[in-house]
């Protein structure tokens, strides 16, 4: 299937036939080959991203791993101040709707979404100057409907992408809001350096 791209990019095809022989998920895949490709672009980096401070904005997809959500929309702000060379701490404010699975939506006639508003802090670490890990904990408030707080947590992976006057910032995480939502989130921001 891949013959034709072996000479161009055997990265790619050395890729690919890992995520066969390891039968990993569509995601797992995903992050593999977005893992080795933000590699890439820590040559072009002249100074590391810990070592800046940083705000970012930017819009998030919510892929709610199983119960009463099908999927949710929502954008957050961050900012980000280092602690040491590769360390820094970030601050985040999000506003994410979780939309209902319609079948729920037909017994209920609920809105359609929960809103809810997680705050957050965290610790980024990041190992190459594109690449970083960061862990985050919180609150995340419910605003309509019930407007229950949970603790919210998350872990994942980013990279970003060299831009003249700042970055794009692609992070993926787990993240969990007490019992209630346990999700996959997916963030597009512009990170802006300060």
């Amino acid at each position: 299937m891949f013959k034709k791209y072996k000479q161009v990019f055997p990265v790619f095809t050395f890729l690919t036939h890992i995520c066969y022989d390891l039968r990993l998920g569509f995601m797992k895949k995903l992050l593999l080959i977005l893992f080795f490709a933000a590699g890439s672009f820590a040559a072009s980096a002249q100074v590391s991203n810990a070592e800046r401070t940083a705000f970012s904005l930017g819009g998030e997809l919510t892929i709610p791993n199983y119960g009463l959500y099908s999927i949710g929309t929502g954008a957050s702000a961050k900012f980000e101040f280092p602690i040491a060379p590769l360390f820094s701490i970030s601050l985040t404010a999000n506003l994410t709707s979780v939309f209902y699975h319609s079948s729920i939506l037909s017994q209920y006639g609920n809105s359609g979404a929960d809103i809810f508003a997680p705050i957050k802090a965290g610790l980024k670490y990041y190992p190459i100057s594109t690449l970083y890990v960061e862990g985050e904990g919180g609150q995340a408030f419910e605003l309509n409907h019930s407007q229950h707080q949970y603790t919210a947590f998350g872990i994942g992976p980013g990279f970003l992408i060299p831009q003249r006057k700042g970055a794009l910032d692609i992070g993926f995480r787990y993240e969990a809001w007490g019992g209630q939502v346990k999700q996959t989130v997916i963030r597009f921001a512009y990170r802006f350096g300060l």
